[in-house]
């Protein structure tokens, strides 16, 4: 592996890990989540692998603190906490696991029970580089893919998100700019920022600048990108 790249780990255990390349004008990675939705019924559980620091965060967006806490039969602890608060509706839940902590919510519909069922299900697993979860009785959600997202510090202090996501169809890109690892397009929807997107054979990786008078700064970290699928 180059010395200037980081590997990631997608929490879907079929899905192989990533190699992300790292050019000069990024200075370091200041912090790396990965995504996934595992449906259980009618119900999708949206899962966010990050590290134990980002836990009070995380229940806070949702008005969530830590209130209990349960152990699923594997033996982990689940942190718990209400969505809005002791009165709310829905729970807020936290896997441990080592260094790193899956995140989540459930819906009010779903009972303490129940959910802790469905935790046991995922049979989450710690490795390098992230969280892994290969669940039985859930299934991964086809139309929501799993994600990696990393939070890059640039050289000159400006933070850029790069998200990382496997290709649907491993065809080779036609349009955008040829770059070092695909093909790259400005994305202008109408109602948000401008982004990037660079087409790899193996991935879709979507850079998005804080504001849209950075893509230029950020057009130039894109080109020199490349991600690149690893073996098991």
């Amino acid at each position: 592996m180059a010395s200037r790249s980081v590997r990631c780990t997608f929490l879907d255990a079929s899905v192989p890990d990533v190699e992300v390349s790292l050019p000069a004008t990024v200075l370091r990675p200041a912090g790396i989540s990965s995504f996934a939705v595992v449906t259980f019924g009618r119900v999708d559980l949206e899962l966010n692998d990050s590290h134990r620091d980002f836990l009070a965060e995380y229940f806070a967006t949702v008005g969530a603190r830590e209130e209990d806490e349960i152990h699923l039969r594997s033996g982990r602890t689940v942190r718990l906490g209400r969505v809005g608060g002791r009165h709310g509706s829905g729970h807020c839940f936290a896997i441990e696991a080592g260094a790193r902590r899956l995140l989540g919510t459930s819906p009010p519909t779903v009972a303490l029970r129940t959910l802790a069922s469905w935790l046991s299900d995922l049979h989450v697993t710690s490795t390098q580089n992230g969280l892994k979860i290969n669940p039985t009785a859930g299934r991964m959600s086809a139309a929501r893919p799993p994600h990696v997202v990393l939070d890059m510090v640039l050289r000159s202090g400006q933070r850029v998100l790069v998200d990382v996501r496997p290709a649907h169809r491993k065809t080779a890109a036609t349009v955008g700019l040829a770059v070092a690892g695909g093909r790259l397009s400005r994305i202008s929807p109408p109602d948000r920022a401008e982004y990037l997107t660079l087409d790899a054979w193996d991935h879709v990786v979507h850079v998005l600048p804080p504001t849209a008078d950075d893509l230029d700064e950020v057009a130039d970290l894109g080109s020199r990108l490349i991600v690149r699928a690893l073996s098991a």
